[in-house]
């Protein structure tokens, strides 16, 4: 159960990277292509989060898979026909590459802005034939991916439903998405783009000025004009990722796994500079290897240290004794890959649902499964009445901004987890300054974890800890 859902994601990686590597040699030559692999592979970031189980990587995916099978979007940009030769936008292959940029819009409709962007060059600019080979292709590939759509949620959800709607809803009509957090207009363009591409900027801005100072000499020789070609290929290519982060700006939640799918469109271009700093001479070439060494630094550390301590504790849990009494994340909503690392009905868990409070059920936690504590008892276990304040806060902020009545509604209720996962920050709280009440319910310490070197979001963590009710150990004994 943990390995299945890698092992789909990994080989949706692997054919995202060949459908990278097609486009590549399609509109910036054979020989960009190992630069462009040597690129897509050692992105930190594709390593980092392209095999992960986000939709995002299934949208990046469709999205460079229907670039691959349809050339017209790409040549209404770049001007030219591919320098791969053999066109692929015949009536088959436009069809094939609607139907998956359809599908890539119901995955996530944030897709439908380089689509539209695309669409509009090909009104405007596209080859001859284009315009005429989009309207006959486009109407049946999206009534072909609604019914696939629209068959696969009756069967998941068990009723006809419209996610697509529900989407729009969520994060267009309401804005409840900024709950999780909203940046600056220009965040993807400016701190986005520093984490997600880091040393790969560097080849970026080398083929902006190489191509600059090429035409600045009138493209003299063979080589130079084989690079000009490359860096236009390569430029639309990348602008088709550009305008994605510029629609995606104007939403004010912006997270970096939402330029997974531009980071596909933009790694072309940093492969085309790699080639063009290799053959700069040995500078260049030193240039290359630390740019790759940043790479892989980064991926090492964001991959195997930064954070690691939520998945280790869950690890723990899946392989921890006597797990009847079940186990509580006490920590913010997905820092942990909770059931995914766990798959065990002998420890149900838990953890404070982050929902906005019109999107869950009203006057009740979502803890204990089956009989949830109601607001009434939290209010009652903090000495309190009716606490008016619940009623507009997502249960996330309740429990971890009063995490001591949180646990002192459950203990008068009798039905205090067997575990607790912290953050180190909060077993402080909770140990010392909320009153000590861990101590009193009978927890203690029974395993810790290193999280990360660096402060985040959730503060200066450096361990996740699990606690355990005394009583609770092998054999009945205290842990």
């Amino acid at each position: 159960m943990r390995a299945a859902p890698k092992l789909v994601h990994g080989v949706l990686a692997g054919l995202t990277d060949l459908c990278v590597l097609r486009l590549a040699r399609r509109w910036l030559g054979r020989p960009a292509v190992p630069w462009a692999a040597l690129a897509q592979l050692t992105s930190w970031f594709n390593g980092f989060c392209l095999p992960r189980t986000y939709s995002n990587g299934v949208e990046a995916l469709l999205l460079v898979a229907a670039l691959a099978l349809w050339d017209d979007p790409v040549a209404s940009l770049a001007g030219r026909a591919p320098a791969g030769g053999g066109a692929a936008s015949g009536t088959r292959g436009a069809f094939a590459g609607a139907l998956l940029a359809s599908l890539s819009v119901l995955v996530r409709p944030p897709a439908l802005i380089p689509w539209g962007f695309l669409g509009a060059a090909v009104l405007l600019r596209g080859p001859p034939g284009a315009t005429s080979r989009a309207m006959r292709a486009a109407p049946p590939a999206l009534i072909t991916a609604l019914a696939l759509s629209a068959c696969a949620d009756r069967w998941l959800y068990g009723r006809w439903t419209a996610p697509l709607v529900e989407f729009v809803r969520f994060n267009v009509l309401t804005g409840s998405s900024a709950q999780y957090g909203t940046h600056h207009p220009l965040w993807y363009f400016a701190e986005g783009a520093g984490a997600v591409l880091a040393s790969l900027l560097v080849p970026i801005g080398w083929l902006v000025w190489a191509a600059r100072r090429s035409g600045a000499r009138g493209e003299a020789s063979g080589k130079e004009r084989e690079g000009a070609q490359a860096a236009r290929g390569a430029a639309a290519l990348a602008s088709v990722g550009l305008s994605s982060l510029a629609g995606l700006s104007a939403v004010g939640h912006k997270e970096f796994r939402f330029m997974l799918p531009a980071l596909q469109l933009l790694v072309p271009a940093a492969g085309a500079g790699l080639a063009a700093m290799w053959g700069g001479g040995r500078p260049g070439r030193w240039a290359v290897r630390a740019v790759v060494a940043v790479q892989a630094a980064m991926l090492l550390f964001f991959g195997f240290v930064h954070q690691r301590g939520g998945t280790a504790a869950l690890e723990h849990l899946s392989r921890a004794p006597g797990g009847g009494g079940g186990a509580y994340v006490l920590m913010p909503c997905h820092a942990t890959p909770f059931h995914a690392y766990v798959h065990s009905p002998e420890m149900p868990l838990g953890f404070p649902d982050c929902s906005p409070p019109a999107w869950r059920p009203e006057g009740v936690f979502t803890f204990p499964a089956g009989a949830p504590l109601t607001m009434a008892e939290w209010a009652a276990a903090g000495g309190g009445g009716d606490d008016g304040a619940a009623g507009g806060a997502s249960e996330e902020s309740l429990v971890l901004g009063e995490p001591g009545q949180f646990l002192r509604a459950l203990e008068a209720r009798g039905a205090l987890p067997q575990r607790l996962v912290v953050y180190d920050t909060l077993l402080s709280r909770l140990s010392g300054g909320d009153g000590g009440v861990l101590g009193g319910m009978g927890y203690a310490e029974e395993a810790r974890f290193f999280h990360s070197p660096l402060p985040s979001d959730h503060g200066d963590v450096r361990w996740v800890v699990v606690l355990a009710r005394r009583g609770s150990g092998p054999g009945g004994r205290e842990p």
